[in-house]
């Protein structure tokens, strides 16, 4: 009846993944409101990559976040909280990213 419980432990295991990434993703989102929308908004990629300290593997992660800061009517309203199943909507795109480089340094 049980049968093979591999999958619903994998799924479980990325399901926890995502939830990490989305932690992580919103975090960096929150790092970059306080530094204001002014800055972020003006602010070229390579320059927030510098200001935050991260590698340019990130870039795409940093592009996302400043385009969710700058482009998003939904962080004005501070009191709004995101469901976690739209966070992970949010952070999909990374993902995928995410993904392709660890399969391309798995390769390597």
């Amino acid at each position: 009846i049980c049968g093979d419980v591999a999958p619903v432990a994998k799924r479980s295991a990325d399901v926890q993944a995502l939830q990490g990434f989305a932690d992580w993703f919103f975090d960096l989102v929150n790092k970059l409101k306080n530094y204001g929308s002014e800055l972020v908004c003006g602010a070229r990629l390579q320059e927030l990559l510098d200001l935050l300290g991260l590698p340019d593997q990130l870039d795409g992660a940093v592009k996302m976040a400043q385009d969710f800061i700058c482009g998003s009517s939904l962080l004005e309203k501070r009191s709004e909280v995101l469901s976690p199943e739209r966070q992970l909507q949010l952070v999909g795109g990374f993902m995928d990213t995410v993904r392709e480089m660890y399969l391309r340094l798995k390769t390597t």
